[in-house]
Formats: structure tokens, sequence, C-alpha cells
């Protein structure tokens, strides 16, 4: 039976199968199956990772749900890669439709409608307008972003199952702010709820506080991400 082959992608509900002495394959360290690979096979798997995560998590196996947690994980950011689209395709696109005739007749019509003195319809076509060039930028940005976030997720906790990575993680941004040139000020001004604030003597204004900001909020972050881990570690 190692080289059987068996589809679950019809299968909507796993909670009844039951496996016994089965060991899923694996790559680097993570459960990954044969079809994830395969041509328009990824969605299909992830979602399989995605119920697999959830049959576990019903039946209270902690680990096997963190096991199948990962390979979703990993799945989703995979086929994020595949369908995140650049921005400056995305805008060329959406240049394109802004001078195309469909959206030039509609101009024209907005400026018809202000000489007639129906600017609150001139107003609704000009909305129409720019949320045809605004809508798919953003929608491709905030992909974008959540790629990034999920990239980070997976390489400062592992995804929310590694404690130690996101211990040694918080370890080196609470360190960091030791070295005076790339943090100045006082030492204990970059470490979250402590007393010591900045002085104007210390020039602290600006950007120099921001970056003081930015460095509690990712300490604090990174904390939240240790607890996260090591209670998902305690669970199993």
């Amino acid at each position: 039976m190692r080289k059987a082959k068996l589809n679950f992608n019809g299968v909507l509900n796993v909670a009844n199968l039951h496996f016994v002495n089965c060991e899923w394959p694996e790559e680097h360290g993570r459960i990954k199956v044969a079809v994830e690979d395969e041509l328009g096979q990824l969605q299909a798997t992830r979602d399989f990772y995605q119920r697999m995560k959830r049959k576990y998590k019903d039946e209270h196996n902690e680990y096997e749900a963190s096991r199948w947690h990962i390979a979703e994980k990993e799945a989703q950011l995979k086929l994020m890669t595949q369908r995140t689209r650049s921005l400056r395709e995305v805008g060329r696109e959406a240049l394109a439709g802004l001078v195309s005739n469909k959206c030039r007749a509609r101009l024209q019509r907005a400026v018809r409608r202000v000489r007639q003195g129906k600017a609150r319809r001139a107003a609704r076509v000009l909305w129409k307008i720019a949320g045809q060039w605004a809508l798919p930028t953003f929608d491709a940005a905030s992909e974008r972003m959540t790629r990034h976030a999920l990239r980070a997720y997976k390489l400062l906790s592992g995804f929310g199952e590694k404690p130690v990575l996101a211990l040694c993680w918080l370890l080196l941004f609470v360190l960091l702010p030791l070295l005076p040139w790339v943090f100045p000020g006082h030492y204990l001004y970059y470490i979250p709820l402590l007393r010591e604030q900045p002085t104007a003597a210390d020039g602290f204004w600006g950007a120099t506080r921001l970056w003081m900001l930015f460095w509690q909020l990712l300490i604090t972050f990174q904390a939240a991400l240790f607890g996260f881990a090591l209670r998902n570690r305690f669970r199993r």
C-alpha cells in the first residue's frame, strides 16, 4: 500500500474516517500529501488539511491537530504566493480601465449632470469610477500584506507551534536595544511596561520616538506569540 493514493477531495466530512497506524508522507518535518504539488489541486489539498485539523480538534487530539495545522498554513502560504498579483500589474489594468471608452462615457455623463445641476448624481458616477480603479489595487495590497503577515507568523513562531523559536526571537528583540548606535537613549526606553520615559534632553522626538514605540510594540507582539506557542505546546 506504500504507493497507493487515496483521494479525499470529494469527502466533505472526514469526522467519521479513522486512520489506524497510518504514516502520512512528510517533507521538511511537516505533513505533505502527494496531491499538494499537482496542478490545480492546491486549494483542494489545503481544504483537506483544514478538515483534518478540525477532525482532530473535535477529538481533542492536540498533537495531530498541530501537525495538520502546520500543513494547512504551509499550503495556504503557497496558495497565496501563487494567487497574489503584483501591484504594478493590477495598477496597469486599473489604469487601462480608466482610459477605456466605457469610463470616458461615464465621465462625460458626470460632466453633463454637473452642468444640469445634478451634482449628487454626478458624484455617484465619479464614485463608481474611483472604485473601479481603487478597489482592485486595495485588494491586491491587502493580499500582499496578508501573505507577508503569514510569512512572519511562520518565521517568528512556526505558525504558533514552536515556542523555542518564538523565545529565541523574543530574547533577540529584548537584547538588541543594547546597541547604542542603532537604539539611541537608555536601554529601558525600548522595553514595554517599564516606567522609564525619555526626556527632552535625550532628543526623543519625531522619528526617534516612533522607533521606540515600534520596538515596544514588536517586543509585546513577540511575547504574545511566545505565550500562544507555549500554550499550544502544553496542550499537546
